[in-house]
């Protein structure tokens, strides 16, 4: 009986689940998000995608799709990224792959980019937060209704 209720244990934490895949710019940037959370949450569908600089689209694109086809689970994936072009590349990969992919921007380097470029043509700091946050709104555009008609 406890070989029995043990056994259904390990084949429940097995079952197939949605991954998290952090893909950003920049030196170990993506790799320091994922081991970050990885430790907090200790679960082990928590991936990181370094984006070079550099790399051209197609060779950027054949990586991404060959990570994820190895790292997906059964239960597509979220993916968490900083970059304008990635929308695109992600959509083709999901088509290609058949693999769910919910798309999730975070432009974090965009922001910091935001930030310092503001601080050159402004000295308030209050001035420089509205504009940069009203600037990250048009950036994620969540929440925005759309209205589709065929």
């Amino acid at each position: 009986m406890t070989m029995f209720l043990s056994g259904g244990q390990e084949e429940q934490r097995k079952a197939p689940k949605p991954v998290i895949l952090f893909a950003f710019y920049g030196e170990g940037v993506a790799t320091a998000i994922a081991k970050t959370v990885t430790s907090l949450v200790k679960l082990d569908n928590i991936y990181a995608f370094e984006l070079a600089y550099g790399k051209g689209t197609v060779e950027t694109y054949g990586a991404l799709r060959d990570y994820i086809a190895e790292i997906h689970q059964g239960k597509g994936m979220l993916v968490v990224y900083d970059s304008s072009f990635l929308p695109e590349m992600l959509a083709e990969i999901e088509e290609e792959l058949g693999v769910f992919i919910r798309q999730f921007p975070a432009p974090i380097a965009t922001l910091g980019i935001e930030l310092a470029r503001r601080t050159t043509t402004e000295s308030n700091p209050e001035e420089i937060y509205k504009q940069a946050v009203g600037r990250l709104g048009e950036l994620m555009d969540y929440g925005k209704n759309y209205i589709v008609t065929l």
